[in-house]
């Protein structure tokens, strides 16, 4: 039982870091070196990225079936380890998808559209009446929708939903097999 909890946890603080990245990451060129690789991450001018793209994105795609949704990256192969490989879509308009594969096949996708159009108007309230083992429905109950920003496929399918304020302030819920793991929230009153 302690084990499965340790596990939880993990993914429940990946998710997080992840969404946490996403939404504060630098949104200019970055160059860095990983091991033997120099990686080099350039916006696109052109390109839009856009939530309906990202939500076809779907569980056992492979990389041509997402590039055929999202276009060609132009070589954004963030470095990671084959079999594992993870890469980048991203604009300057602050719209990016990250996608990871493993053995060619969607491990997790994950998004950074920040848009205070959702006007979700949750407050500190709201975030108060969360508990860890809720349903995504039971969410959706005191929430509205949440806007989908990551999800990892597998035998422990999880998710990272947000409800983003016209102010910018966020609330966001971590869901493994469609259970509340974790929430966070940034800026609510």
């Amino acid at each position: 039982m302690k084990k499965k909890t340790i596990i939880i946890l993990f993914f429940i603080c990946v998710i997080l870091c992840g969404f946490l990245y996403f939404i504060f990451k630098p949104h200019h060129p970055i160059t860095y070196t990983h091991k033997k690789h120099k990686i080099t991450h350039v916006k696109a001018k052109t390109k839009k990225y856009t939530l309906d793209q990202f939500m076809k994105i779907k569980e056992g795609m492979n990389y041509t079936e997402v590039k055929a949704i999202l276009g060609n990256n132009s070589g954004k192969d963030l470095g990671a380890h084959f079999p594992s490989q993870s890469y980048e879509w991203s604009n300057d308009t602050q719209n990016s998808i990250w996608v990871d594969f493993y053995n060619d096949k969607i491990l997790r996708k994950y998004n950074s559209f920040i848009d205070t159009s959702m006007n979700a108007k949750v407050t500190q309230n709201d975030f108060n009446k969360l508990s860890v083992g809720m349903s995504y429905d039971e969410v959706v109950k005191i929430l509205g929708p949440g806007r989908l920003f990551s999800e990892s496929y597998g035998k422990n399918h999880g998710q990272t939903y947000a409800w983003i304020n016209i102010d910018g302030s966020t609330l966001s819920v971590i869901l493994q097999n469609d259970m509340v793991t974790g929430k966070s929230n940034k800026g609510l009153h």
